[in-house]
């Protein structure tokens, strides 16, 4: 965007700060490479080893370029920031914030300190509903690092990010739009996956009157409404979580807002998979085929969503699973519970245990203090929700009892519990594992749509 603004006289200097992201072989880098760089730095860049390229970060000159570009990628980025909210294509207030965005990002000689500082005051106000009627917002009564978290498969927040697949996202999609009116940013936030592919283009035949697709080869273009969701020192947040044979299988976060909704997607798609390269395809396209990975996309959705909740410092009071495909997230709460019952423990006593060593406890203070996987399950049920779309047999998910014990005991073993707590009836019945009957035995409020 840089490049294309108006900002090519400065280009080379902020290329400087993306060289990694510059020199991968993406197509979008390889375009990116020619706008930004010119051709003998390239090749200059190519034939230098890494170690002599990371001087370019360091010495006089590049303080230089550091000092004179640094306070316009600021600019840059608050204004990005504004365009980048989804929720502009239906909430007619935000939108005319966004299209004072949109000129100024089209015009970047109208950017300076004053008018974005004012942009900004304007787009916080409308965040924080301060203009809105919302009568909820206090009577939540969360505490700073609280929320109102909802999972699901699908989301249809916009036309620009069909997350979904029928009509179960476009309630997830409606839940979003309704958050953004009743609720000022950060009290209500949603998890999904960002799935890259398998999307058609349906239409009504004119001869048959038959619907009819073809794929759509267009990748949704997720950075056009987020950005990688990072800690405190700037670097990348990465999920790890365990996999069969020892194995780990990683995820990073988009961050998108949706009006005053915060949306974070997960993608499995990175560089930290590189070991394990069909690792990288688990959130490709929606509900696959095949178990086993079907299987895993909700595991790192379900569990992947509670971790990255953990990673941000957030709890979530209220947690709602939109159908059972996300109930995985339910095992990963009461880790997390019992990981804070131990830390209490270690205060009062002077122990020093740990959720990872949990074996290691005598059997008496466990007893004690309930430290097993299914008083913990029973002790956040009441702040679990549950929609199911489809009360008939044909329409729950359900995976064959090995799979399951497959891979959900590499996950609960890491907290010294195993798949056996949780396997029995109604949960698994006629060898298989009943997803929708799991979120119902482990959830206080359910219903059906």
């Amino acid at each position: 965007n840089i490049a294309h603004e108006g900002f090519a006289d400065q280009c080379i200097y902020i290329g400087h700060f993306f060289l990694k992201d510059l020199m991968s072989e993406t197509e979008e880098a390889r375009i990116l490479r020619k706008i930004v760089l010119e051709d003998d730095e390239i090749k200059h860049i190519n034939n230098t080893p890494e170690r002599e390229l990371k001087k370019i970060h360091s010495g006089k000159e590049f303080e230089i370029r550091k000092n004179k570009v640094a306070p316009r990628i600021e600019l840059l980025n608050n204004v990005a920031r504004v365009r980048k909210n989804a929720a502009w294509e239906w909430d007619a207030k935000l939108r005319k914030i966004h299209n004072k965005a949109d000129a100024m990002f089209k015009n970047p000689s109208t950017i300076n300190s004053d008018v974005v500082r004012e942009l900004m005051e304007e787009y916080e106000n409308y965040l924080s509903g301060i203009d809105m009627n919302q009568p909820y917002a206090d009577d939540l009564k969360l505490e700073d690092n609280e929320v109102v978290c909802y999972d699901s498969m699908e989301y249809a927040p916009t036309h620009e990010l069909p997350f979904f697949a029928g009509g179960l996202g476009a309630l997830a999609g409606d839940h979003l739009r309704a958050s953004s009116d009743l609720l000022p940013q950060g009290k209500f936030i949603a998890i999904g996956p960002h799935y890259r592919l398998g999307y058609l283009k349906q239409r009504i035949s004119m001869n048959t009157n038959w619907q009819e697709e073809e794929k759509d080869p267009v990748r949704v273009v997720v950075e056009k409404f987020g950005d990688i969701v990072k800690d405190q020192n700037g670097e990348d947040i990465v999920i790890s979580l365990p996999m069969p044979g020892g194995k780990t299988v990683y995820a990073k976060a988009w961050k998108l807002e949706v009006g005053r909704t915060i949306f974070y997607v997960l993608t499995s798609d990175i560089r930290e998979n590189d070991e394990n390269p069909d690792y990288k395809y688990y959130l490709d396209k929606t509900y696959a085929s095949n178990e086993e990975k079907r299987l895993v996309q909700e595991y790192i959705v379900g569990v992947g969503g509670e971790r990255l909740l953990e990673r941000l410092g957030l709890e979530s009071r209220v947690l709602h699973l939109n159908e059972g495909h996300v109930a995985f997230a339910v095992l990963e709460k009461a880790r997390r519970l019992l990981k804070k019952k131990i830390e209490l423990i270690n205060q009062e006593t002077g122990l020093l245990f740990d959720i990872n060593n949990l074996s290691t406890m005598p059997q008496e203070m466990k007893d004690k203090y309930k430290l097993n996987l299914i008083d913990a399950l029973k002790a956040v049920r009441g702040s679990v929700g549950f929609t199911s779309h489809t009360p008939v047999t044909a329409g729950n998910q359900t995976f064959q009892t090995y799979i399951a014990e497959k891979y959900l005991d590499a996950y609960l073993k890491t907290f010294s519990a195993g798949f056996s707590e949780i396997n029995f009836a109604p949960i698994v019945e006629g060898n298989r594992f009943h997803m929708t009957e799991f979120a119902l035995c482990f959830t206080n409020f359910f219903n059906g749509v």
